[in-house]
């Protein structure tokens, strides 16, 4: 267990804690994290042992508690929706935090102009990441919640959802940079009514559904083009989708990889299209691939895409032999 000099009493009650949760005494266990929070200290679960440590600055939520505006009318045209991740195990990165401050100057230079909003969520990652979006969340257009504990990938992406209220919502990974006219072209991009989300990059199925060829995205200037899945780097759903219960983001998928072409798949369900338009943005480094163990990250993959293959075989069938 790290201690981070705190003080004995807490540590007990954590390792008390830590002794439940073994045991399966999930409720007991969570009495216990809510005393050492009003002790004034946090208790985070890695793969190496629980982390007791000060509270920060800022409040955390549980996933519960994130505020719900589902029912909220559209309010600007954008909601642009980053997520804060980590590694699992070891000190924080730096590329966290220059990863993020990188991708909201994108954000910030590309919505110039715009009625637009930065819903950032930091997915207890904590430390310096946690400051850094605190302090960012204190922008005009921007909010900063942050959970007290990591969850997984999709869970995190519907809260993110929830938190939202602009008309187009985002999913924007902190290794993309948006650059000038972005906010312009993804809102062009959504002119035909039958357009559901919109992105950079994406793949198509061609001759077999054992996995996505990578696709064309038009040149500029070119119309959208349709493509069978748009990748999460930067993906863009219209909120009406998600509002209705047409779309959403399934917890089963904990890890990022096959979700957004379970979106895409739901998006195409429900009679809209899924297209590829020319954004200006440059994608820099996927920690989420290049940060994790190869080994770990095939063992994941693949197990979302047999979910994926579950859920939508027939359709895939049909999109590989027509491709």
């Amino acid at each position: 267990m790290v201690r981070n000099a705190v003080p004995a009493g807490v540590l007990e009650w954590a390792e008390e804690r830590e002794a439940l949760r073994r045991a399966g005494e999930f409720a007991a266990a969570d009495a216990i994290r809510e005393r050492i929070r009003l002790a004034g200290y946090t208790v985070q679960d890695t793969a190496s042992g629980p982390v007791v440590q000060a509270a920060p600055e800022y409040l955390t939520s549980r996933p519960a508690d994130v505020p719900d505006r589902t029912d909220a009318p559209d309010g600007p045209n954008l909601s642009v929706l980053l997520l804060l991740d980590a590694p699992p195990a070891g000190d924080q990165p730096p590329w966290v935090v220059e990863d993020a401050a990188r991708c909201l100057a994108g954000v910030l230079r590309a919505t110039a102009g715009h009625r637009a909003e930065v819903c950032i969520l930091d997915n207890g990652v904590g430390g310096d990441a946690g400051t850094w979006a605190a302090d960012a969340g204190g922008g005009v257009g921007i909010e900063s919640v942050h959970l007290d504990e990591p969850v997984g990938f999709g869970e995190a992406r519907a809260l993110q959802h929830r938190m939202a209220t602009g008309r187009l919502l985002v999913w924007l990974d902190t290794g993309v940079e948006l650059a000038r006219g972005a906010a312009s072209a993804l809102i062009d991009a959504f002119a035909a009514s039958d357009v559901g989300a919109v992105g950079r990059w994406g793949g198509d199925l061609r001759g077999s559904v054992r996995r996505f060829e990578p696709a064309d995205t038009p040149a500029s200037g070119e119309p959208p083009r349709d493509v069978h899945a748009v990748w999460g780097y930067l993906l863009a759903l219209r909120r009406g989708l998600i509002r209705t219960g047409a779309v959403c983001v399934d917890p089963a998928f904990a890890f990022y990889r096959h979700a957004d072409a379970d979106v895409s798949f739901q998006v195409r369900a429900a009679g809209a299209r899924t297209v590829l338009a020319p954004l200006p943005a440059t994608q820099h480094l996927h920690r989420g691939w290049s940060a994790a163990p190869a080994d770990e990250v095939e063992r994941l993959s693949s197990g979302n895409y047999r979910r994926l293959l579950e859920r939508w075989r027939p359709e895939m069938e049909r999109l590989a032999a027509s491709g």
